[in-house]
């Protein structure tokens, strides 16, 4: 009996320790199609230069917040959402770190664009790879989070990339530094919230939201819109 209970958490370690690697696993996968796409989307973004960075933004808010609804109702979770948006909203720690969080990622993105649309595609990707290093700082100091040596020697190693990249830039890359802390900071503010992505991608547009239709409708009011339809003959 007593064999028994050792192999019996002998296999419930192995099968937790598993699920962990395929978790990490999954982890990785994610993040390299995450950055597979950012690196591409600069070419879109220079595509339409010619609109306004802010017209852009309004619309990615506005539309992100659609997509993630009708997606929550396609996957049959709207149920979970709502429980999970009442508890959000019970909590004023939450809906602030809310709020920011939500604010942070905007002006990330509109920084992004801008700079991209500003020919400055360097430093923007430049932005996304000092990222890492922000996190890991903010993940030591405010988590306690702790590295081996081997998450050391790779820590130096990115470092030493990054430094040398900045040199050749040859000046301070104000953008690239702004994208990557924000960027951080986002992520460390989502952390303390503690929300499903998927959730958490609905409610960070749903805060916007309003404000994204409100600019629209103004742009669209006033002839500075540039989507619509096309009523001319």
């Amino acid at each position: 009996m007593r064999r028994s209970n050792i192999r019996l958490l002998e296999l419930t370690i192995n099968i937790g320790s598993e699920n962990e690697l395929s978790e990490s696993k999954k982890g990785i996968i994610f993040a390299m199609g995450a950055y597979l796409i950012w690196g591409f989307l600069p070419i879109y973004w220079k595509q339409i230069e010619e609109i306004s960075s802010y017209e852009i933004i309004a619309h990615r808010v506005l539309w992100s917040f659609v997509f993630m609804i009708l997606f929550i109702v396609f996957i049959g979770k709207w149920r979970y959402f709502k429980e999970d948006l009442k508890f959000i909203f019970s909590n004023k720690k939450k809906v602030i770190a809310l709020f920011l969080a939500s604010a942070v990622i905007t002006s990330n993105w509109l920084v992004f664009i801008i700079a991209v649309q500003a020919g400055h595609i360097l430093d923007a990707s430049l932005g996304y790879y000092i990222n890492p290093l922000i996190s890991i700082l903010l993940g030591l100091i405010i988590l306690g989070e702790r590295f081996s040596k081997v998450g050391w020697a790779a820590i130096v190693i990115v470092t030493v990339g990054v430094v040398y990249m900045i040199a050749g830039l040859g000046s301070a890359p104000w953008i690239s530094f702004y994208l990557a802390v924000s960027f951080s900071l986002y992520g460390l503010i989502k952390k303390t919230i503690n929300l499903d992505a998927v959730y958490a991608m609905a409610v960070e547009t749903f805060v916007l939201a309003p404000f994204a239709l409100m600019y629209i409708i103004y742009v669209q009011a006033t002839g500075a819109g540039t989507y619509g339809v096309n009523t001319e003959s």
